[in-house]
């Protein structure tokens, strides 16, 4: 009888572990191919198409940057390279100022545009919207953005690269985006290292800022480039990366068991906090901090973001006592693309300051697109169809300042 009991037990336990896989299996298979993209790629490694091999940020080639001494890094002169974006890649290169720019001869009449990503690249060179303006009305524009840079970086390389070709634009265009305050936080916050660009500086759980010795930087990227190799070559890395990447539930319980590390060492393993990997997740990237209050960009009474105030400050001052005309053009995130009170807090710091800005939340509001129109799909970024949008945004916006071709 109790051998009875205890086979019909193992009947059961065995019947209720095929049922839960089977409601696993199905709830996998039902969130990979219908689950939001907004939602899926909260998950780092959910639905993700691997990369080149990349030992630094954000799959920037290798010895594209260069260590700065003051801004921490930069584009390096007269680099090449290849970047890549929601699996479209696209050559890279900079001139002899360091930009990501064709080689400008004439420095008599020009207009300087400096940014972020946005502005820097994540499409080929003539589908950018600084290439598009350029062409469509025959003023030579200095395209200058860095990528993860914030306006005190842009500030400083503008400085750099005037004093270098001995002229001053008529006109400054700064392209804002959310994350510049996270930038000028932090700044200098990214350096070079064995030709990789990588973040030296993160936040602690106070978001205060914590720097990264070159070592650990080093070993960090030797051990991506080693993960990734082991992706290639052993079939254990490889099983581990096919079912994180069609596995929804082992990606939140991975994701449930992060969490739990980050914020309490009683409910996890004597010793296990203590182990590198753990005390390293404890440090967020300097993107994580916060930015976001009652729905809108959070920038009046940010102590976060005062560096950002005073180098938009300093953008100004220069520019007005030099007689340049200076705008700042505010880019919404791609969830924020047409909520039009989104930046009202910076439009109003602006404002108090007297510098000139356009939104362009308000125009894409009134344009009735799609968000598939300005952005990548998997990508935070404009798409070859948004650089065209911004591209005639800014022309007709701004038809004094660029000279059309006859």
């Amino acid at each position: 009888m109790k051998s009875w009991l205890n086979t019909m037990k193992m009947r059961i336990l065995l019947f209720n572990i095929i049922g839960i896989l089977l409601i696993t299996l199905i709830i996998d298979l039902t969130m990979f191919w219908f689950l939001a993209d907004k939602y899926a790629f909260k998950l780092e490694e959910y639905r993700r198409v691997p990369p080149p091999a990349i030992g630094g940020n954000n799959f920037y080639p290798r010895n594209y940057f260069a260590v700065h001494q003051q801004r921490g890094f930069d584009i390096g002169i007269n680099r090449v390279g290849r970047h890549w974006v929601d699996g479209f890649g696209y050559p890279i290169w900079s001139n002899t100022i360091g930009c990501f720019d064709r080689e400008h001869t004439e420095y008599d009449r020009y207009i300087y545009f400096a940014g972020d990503s946005y502005t820097w690249g994540y499409t080929d060179f003539d589908n950018k919207f600084g290439t598009i303006i350029e062409n469509l009305t025959g003023t030579p524009i200095l395209k200058c953005g860095v990528t993860h840079t914030g306006q005190r970086h842009q500030y400083e390389k503008y400085l750099e690269i005037v004093e270098q070709i001995g002229h001053l634009p008529t006109t400054i265009f700064v392209f804002y985006s959310w994350n510049d305050v996270a930038n000028d936080y932090a700044y200098p916050h990214s350096t070079v290292i064995s030709g990789w660009v990588v973040d030296k500086v993160f936040l602690d759980k106070n978001y205060e800022l914590v720097e990264r010795t070159n070592a650990d930087l080093k070993q960090r990227i030797d051990d991506k480039i080693e993960n990734d190799k082991k992706y290639k070559e052993d079939w254990e890395t490889k099983l581990k990366y096919k079912i994180k990447k069609y596995s929804i539930t082992v990606n939140i319980i991975l994701y449930i068991g992060d969490l739990i590390a980050e914020t309490s060492d009683e409910f996890l393993p004597a010793g296990f906090v203590n182990s590198t990997k753990w005390k390293n997740r404890s440090l967020k990237p300097i993107n994580t901090l916060p930015f976001k209050k009652e729905g809108r960009f959070w920038y009046l009474q940010n102590p976060y973001a005062l560096n950002n105030n005073l180098s938009l400050i300093d953008f100004a001052t220069y520019s007005n006592s030099n007689g340049i005309r200076f705008v700042v053009v505010l880019i919404p995130p791609k969830e924020m693309a047409f909520n039009t009170l989104w930046f009202a807090e910076v439009r109003e710091f602006l404002d108090s300051k007297f510098i000139e800005y356009f939104d362009l939340t308000s125009k894409f509001r009134e344009l009735e697109i799609e968000p598939s129109d300005l952005f990548w799909e998997n990508d935070g970024h404009f798409n070859i169809s948004g650089n065209k949008i911004v591209a005639e945004i800014i022309t007709n916006e701004f038809p004094q300042v660029f000279q059309y071709q006859d």
